[in-house]
């Protein structure tokens, strides 16, 4: 009887290890989500540094990683990247979880690879998911202005080839005083971000796959 007991205990335990397994996982993706905007951009302003950052450093290079108007772009993305990916990877997670092993199973069956399976299972039916993010992470790529505004900042020779639509906003609204010319701003990201997301909608109906 006390087998029972043990056993029990042993599966609880397991559960319980799994459980914490995945909260750490799963804070490890939300911890860029968690630190502030500004914090972020700042650590990786420090990073990216010309003269003391660590990617340097490492790497024995001397390139100004925020100040190059050829790699400033490239470089904001990588932070950008970095801050929307765990965000990203859980949503996905969730939607590969919903699949029902049960076509793996079936495809194993029929002689089915991993990368076969992946093809025409995981992404057929993550594909919900997947154009959710797209469409999240266009809205957002077209906003951006923390990145920019702590990265690189005034006075910069490479702002003028990092500048996104809302930073442009606010220059030329808060610094410049040229309310007109921020509206128009404005009132073109705001079309451009619907045009482009009834493009995306008229377009889903071709690879995204709603059907269980």
């Amino acid at each position: 009887m006390y087998t029972i007991f043990l056993s029990s205990a042993f599966w609880y335990k397991m559960r319980f290890m799994k459980l914490c397994r995945e909260i750490h996982y799963i804070a490890k993706l939300y911890l860029q989500l968690v630190v502030a905007p500004a914090a972020v951009a700042m650590v990786w302003r420090w990073m990216f540094n010309s003269e003391y950052g660590i990617i340097n450093t490492i790497f024995h290079i001397d390139a100004g990683w925020t100040t190059n108007p050829q790699l400033v772009i490239p470089t904001v993305a990588i932070v950008a990247i970095w801050s929307a990916v765990g965000y990203d990877a859980v949503l996905l997670l969730s939607g590969i979880q919903n699949i029902s092993k049960s076509y793996y199973e079936a495809a194993g069956l029929d002689g089915c690879t991993k990368l076969q399976q992946f093809r025409y299972i995981t992404l057929p039916m993550v594909s919900p998911t997947l154009f959710v993010v797209l469409i999240m992470r266009l809205m957002a790529s077209l906003k951006v202005y923390d990145l920019i505004y702590m990265m690189i900042g005034e006075g910069n020779p490479a702002l003028s080839k990092s500048q996104s639509l809302i930073y442009l906003f606010y220059r030329e609204s808060f610094i410049k005083g040229n309310k007109g010319y921020a509206s128009a701003i404005v009132i073109a990201t705001v079309l451009l971000i619907g045009i482009i997301t009834a493009v995306q909608f008229l377009g889903q109906k071709k690879w995204v796959n709603y059907e269980v």
